[in-house]
């Protein structure tokens, strides 16, 4: 591949990243504040969704480099049209801590940073599965763990909201573990399916231990 190709591949993953993180942070942000629960409180609230955005979109790119950048393009633009958008929609901007609101947009510095770190890390991951290595097994695994993880961790740590829907958990957990396996190819689902279990499992011992995974999640 010349690095002209190369360049050409990199750009078109970086606009894939940044349609697709507006498409994110649009659809997220679409049920913010309307009171109700099921899948708009789900698309507001739960983190499973932007993993596999990511990751999605660093496979798109093929590539770990063009993964890792366009994944992270892709979820700070969601996290800024999340705010923006949401913003619009409400007629006000988010209030900083302890604030009242502002007429001003305001686009949170954390969760730029928090959609910055899971652009880069599963972006990269997406753009390594993309090249279709003897062991894409283990970005699809470490994925599909993380996913599942997150439910559990929720499930552990006492689901805190009484708009939580029990049946979306499933279906996400059920989706992290499918995804993993499918992605894992016909040779390696197994070992997907089984590091997807793993990583989960491991992400709801930390919870019981230490209560900290559902505090970074809510």
């Amino acid at each position: 591949m010349t690095p002209r190709t190369r360049g050409g591949r990199l750009m078109i993953a970086i606009v894939a990243g940044l349609a697709g993180g507006a498409a994110l942070g649009a659809v997220s942000a679409a049920g913010r504040g309307s009171g109700q629960g099921g899948l708009s409180f789900w698309l507001e609230n739960v983190g499973g969704l932007w993993v596999a955005a990511a990751f999605a979109v660093g496979a798109f790119s093929r590539r770990r480099l063009s993964g890792l950048v366009s994944g992270a393009v892709a979820m700070v633009g969601a996290v800024v049209v999340y705010d923006v958008y949401g913003q619009v929609r409400h007629g006000l901007a988010i209030p900083a801590e302890g604030s009242a609101p502002s007429p001003m947009f305001h686009v949170r510095p954390f969760w730029l940073i928090v959609g910055l770190v899971v652009g880069l890390v599963f972006g990269a991951l997406g753009g390594w599965w993309g090249e279709q290595p003897v062991h894409a097994w283990l970005p699809a695994g470490l994925a599909g763990g993380v996913i599942m993880g997150e439910i559990l961790a929720l499930s552990v740590g006492g689901l805190p909201h009484p708009m939580f829907s029990s049946t979306l958990a499933l279906v996400q957990a059920a989706g992290g573990l499918a995804g993993a396996s499918v992605l894992g190819g016909r040779e390696g689902w197994w070992q997907a399916a089984a590091l997807a279990l793993a990583v989960g499992g491991a992400i709801g011992v930390v919870e019981l231990a230490t209560g900290l995974p559902s505090r970074l999640i809510w």
